[in-house]
């Protein structure tokens, strides 16, 4: 995990894996995050709208 506590609702971490290809694999489930160019990063949105299932689905794909 990069990003602070509290710091916003958007979640920067460092995959185990290639940053793009976790993007695509991710994105193959439904899932929408961003890599950060040039960073090795990839960064995810949280808010009010990102329910269970989306955080379930963001996991499962990150385990896989």
């Amino acid at each position: 995990m990069v990003t602070a506590p509290g710091q916003a609702t958007l979640v920067s971490f460092r995959p185990a894996g290639d940053p793009a290809e976790t993007v695509q694999r991710l994105a193959d489930r439904g899932v929408v995050v961003r890599e950060i160019p040039g960073s090795g990063l990839i960064r995810v949105s949280c808010g009010y709208w990102t329910s269970d299932d989306d955080v379930d689905r963001l996991l499962a794909g990150l385990t896989d």
